[in-house]
């Protein structure tokens, strides 16, 4: 993905929403990496929210394989990346229940698996 600016100078955008749970609001936490390629003059920014409004100052990017940290409490992460002159590439998202979800998930599997019995 290249980022350009417009003629006016306005920075380019690209816009991320990842449903991370379903079933109700859970705390989840992750990463997201990318390599960043920088062109003259370029640079990009990211900024993530848990409810799609209210959103974290934004936060300058270097180049190379930056490692981006998402968190939730909703269940849903949302990630903005804004910039211009700069190339992006390999994304790859890793994200991570809360203990308290995977516990449950566990318990779930042990009652099935004596139900069979």
């Amino acid at each position: 993905m290249f980022f350009r600016a417009d003629a006016g100078g306005a920075l380019a955008y690209m816009a991320y929403c990842f449903p991370l749970v379903s079933g109700g609001p859970q705390q989840v936490s992750g990463t997201m990496e990318l390599d960043v390629t920088y062109f003259t003059g370029g640079v990009l920014a990211y900024s993530v929210s848990s409810d799609g409004s209210n959103w974290a100052s934004p936060v300058v990017l270097s180049g190379g394989h930056p490692t981006l940290s998402l968190a939730s409490s909703q269940g849903t992460c949302y990630v903005t990346l804004f910039g211009h002159e700069v190339a992006i590439d390999n994304l790859s998202v890793s994200l991570i229940p809360e203990p308290a979800s995977l516990a449950l998930l566990a318990l779930g599997g042990v009652a099935l698996l004596r139900r069979r019995k």
